[in-house]
């Protein structure tokens, strides 16, 4: 009999976690998953309010790029106090950037400007991309939506987030504790650590976590690039970008896109084919909609040599960081910010090619 009652009780508490899951679209909660470095970076954005901020989304690229203490110190230098923060989650391609765009920045403060890093990599999703995407991030309309689409048929990883949503709400339900993230997911959110402070011990902790690039690394790393430039523009994935745009401009959120490379050494091995389809992809996409659109190399000229990557081909070192993000506060940011955004020495563009 007292088994019976568990079992029942069980059964309607996991319906109930359901139900709420399914009326509220998954959207609240970002709930840590086998402690994801994703997910812990998702959970952090939700404890603060991010009001008046400058958020940056995007992938690991963006995470290596951005430094929010140097992007502040550049906004400075023009007489602008404001606060950076930067949400990057591993592997994120478009539909990673409009789950975040619509559950967490719409839905924590609303940022001052939000600059979403776009990278070639960023129309392309390779099953392991995807599969991190739903088991880490999607609601279960946003997995049901990509996953039907999905050439390798992972319609297994659809329940993913539905286990995730009644996981979470039995932890409110029953725990009601509060999640303590790792140093990595703190406020800045930068995949470096950098204290002005310390800077010697940031500099020896950012070294510890550097892999310098080798060629047998960057050979590897370019033949998978190549692979998925073969099956470039999959999922539907440029419908989603541009769904990121219109929600937040419907949100009366001011947007700009930063668009990070590869050195010229990788674009010369990619035979520039994987650059210039994202860049003809993205240029209407801003242009229809009046926003910016900054190009990380001429913002900093040297993110053009391979020796400002720690993998060759597209995460930035620690010393590139900080020096981006400085100009990147003292340039386009505080043009934007401003009002004299296309003036000065980073005038976005204008023109589609």
């Amino acid at each position: 009999m007292r088994w019976a009652a568990l079992f029942q009780l069980s059964v309607m508490l996991i319906a109930g976690a359901m139900v709420l899951y399914a009326e509220t679209g998954g959207r609240r909660f970002f709930q840590p998953v086998g402690r994801a470095r994703a997910t812990d970076r998702a959970v952090a954005y939700q404890q603060r309010d991010h009001t008046d901020e400058i958020v940056f989304l995007g992938s690991s690229q963006c995470g290596s790029m951005i430094v929010p203490d140097r992007v502040e110190e550049g906004l400075a230098e023009r007489g602008i106090e404001a606060e950076a923060c930067v949400l990057w989650l591993a592997g994120a391609h478009a539909a990673t950037r409009y789950t975040a765009m619509r559950d967490l920045i719409l839905r924590h403060g609303k940022p001052r400007l939000v600059v979403i890093q776009v990278a070639p990599r960023t129309f392309d999703a390779d099953g392991e991309d995807i599969e991190q995407y739903v088991a880490g991030v999607a609601s279960l309309g946003d997995a049901l939506r990509l996953v039907g689409r999905d050439v390798l048929g992972r319609w297994r990883l659809a329940g993913v987030p539905l286990a995730r949503g009644a996981s979470a709400c039995l932890q409110h339900v029953l725990m009601s504790g509060s999640y303590s993230v790792a140093d990595v997911a703190a406020r800045s959110g930068s995949r470096w650590h950098y204290s002005p402070d310390d800077p010697a011990h940031a500099a020896a902790r950012n070294a510890r976590e550097v892999a310098p690039g080798t060629e047998e690394y960057y050979q590897k790393r370019l033949a998978v690039y190549r692979a998925e430039f073969q099956s470039f523009r999959t999922h539907d994935m440029p419908a989603w970008f541009e769904a990121t745009l219109d929600i937040a401009q419907a949100e009366s959120v001011p947007v700009v896109l930063l668009f990070d490379s590869y050195s010229d050494r990788g674009c010369a091995d990619l035979g520039g084919g994987h650059v210039d389809a994202a860049l003809r992809l993205i240029r209407p996409m801003a242009r229809e909609r009046g926003v910016p659109l900054w190009i990380a190399a001429d913002i900093d000229p040297a993110l053009a040599d391979a020796s400002s990557y720690e993998d060759l081909l597209n995460h930035a070192t620690p010393e590139a960081a900080c020096r981006m993000s400085r100009l990147l506060g003292s340039g386009p940011v505080a043009d934007v910010l401003l009002g004299t955004a296309g003036g000065g020495p980073h005038p976005m563009e204008t023109e589609v090619e």
